[in-house]
């Protein structure tokens, strides 16, 4: 077990390096070509998983499944923003809300193989074919055009003040998802507020409110802009976090924190996304980036957390994630003051390129 213990970081480490790496090949061949054989990877991977001999073996083949899922994200979350521009908003959402579907589906397939004393390796295999038609459905479908300069009239330029703001939000919002699932089961046993039967039902909970929230976002985006959704995302993560603290060992406030706290961050990512692609140009290269923010993220903050809840007892999980979260919005808040003086600058050196969403 404490071998097995490789594959979370490889596979970590496989994903940081198809989040960069990627991004600059989606801005130099097609993007649809680019996906499908990453597809095909993914499928290779989950045929030959189930069969490794060997730890060492697996973690190779866990690094390369990293590498296919990272430049899949990436590519999926660039190419849509290509396609539909300012429009993104309600596609992010539903490419996210399949995300969460996938994410319930998957282990409830492999309990359902376990539970009838089959095979595990069939929930691979079946993984392995359910991935063949999207990647060839891509390889014969015509890609989204790579922008060029003129299309990124009326935008500011990409700087590195708005690419690390923006990178530090995804940072923080994925530190938050990955390390509350990771944990609130055990949070829950520690406090003794619940049992473990009741510590899985919140974790079910809490993906259950991610994929509702992103399925509302897909109408709402369509209507609002990015910047107050994600204004009261950030606040509504701060309510619920919040809960946990006034109430401290009651079950009741913590599955309505938990459920609050899903609905909360369910948008945030795909908002962030879309209100970058208002605000600036967007390049495969760009994309990659913010990803390995978001994939940063995923890998220091649980393992803080978990820290934390060794040294200062199950509530430290609560006060890292509400400090967290109020330094998310206080980034975003100098997000928007920084693009609105950097977009003010220009236009007073007599340079029209203005930020086309600003204010928030």
């Amino acid at each position: 077990m404490t071998s097995l213990g490789y594959l979370f970081s490889t596979r970590s480490f496989g994903y940081l390096l198809g989040s960069f790496f990627a991004g600059r090949l989606y801005d130099r061949y097609p993007g649809h070509k680019i996906m499908a054989g990453l597809l095909f990877l993914l499928g290779l991977t989950a045929v030959f998983i189930p069969l490794s001999p060997a730890v060492y073996l697996l973690a190779l083949l866990m690094f390369l499944a990293g590498i296919g899922v990272g430049g899949s994200d990436v590519g999926g979350n660039t190419l849509v923003m290509w396609r539909f521009k300012d429009r993104s908003g309600p596609y992010l959402n539903a490419l996210f809300f399949f995300a969460g579907v996938g994410g319930i589906a998957a282990p409830l397939l492999l309990e359902f193989f376990l539970r009838r004393d089959l095979n595990f390796e069939w929930a691979y295999w079946l993984f392995a074919v359910l991935i063949l038609p999207a990647a060839i459905w891509l390889m014969i479908r015509p890609s989204p055009g790579i922008p060029i300069t003129d299309e990124f009239d009326g935008k500011a330029a990409a700087d590195y003040r708005s690419v690390i703001l923006i990178g530090t939000i995804l940072f923080i919002y994925v530190g938050i998802d990955v390390s509350f699932v990771g944990w609130v089961y055990s949070y829950v046993l520690m406090t003794g507020s619940g049992s473990s039967s009741q510590a899985a039902a919140l974790t079910s909970a809490y993906w259950f409110a991610v994929t509702a929230g992103r399925f509302v976002m897909i109408i709402v985006a369509a209507r609002i802009h990015p910047g107050p959704i994600i204004w009261a995302s950030m606040c509504g993560a701060v309510v619920s976090l919040g809960l946990f603290l006034l109430f401290p060992g009651s079950l009741s406030a913590t599955a309505a924190g938990t459920v609050g706290l899903g609905l909360s961050t369910a948008a945030l990512l795909p908002m962030t996304l879309t209100y970058a692609e208002r605000s600036m140009p967007i390049r495969g290269r760009i994309t990659g980036v913010l990803w390995v923010f978001g994939s940063t993220g995923a890998i220091i903050t649980p393992w803080l957390a978990g820290k934390l809840m060794g040294w200062a007892e199950p509530i430290g999980l609560v006060y890292l994630l509400l400090i967290y979260a109020v330094f998310g919005l206080l980034v975003f808040l100098g997000l928007n003051l920084y693009q609105n003086r950097s977009s003010g600058l220009k236009q007073d050196g007599g340079t029209i390129s203005s930020n086309r969403y600003n204010s928030g």
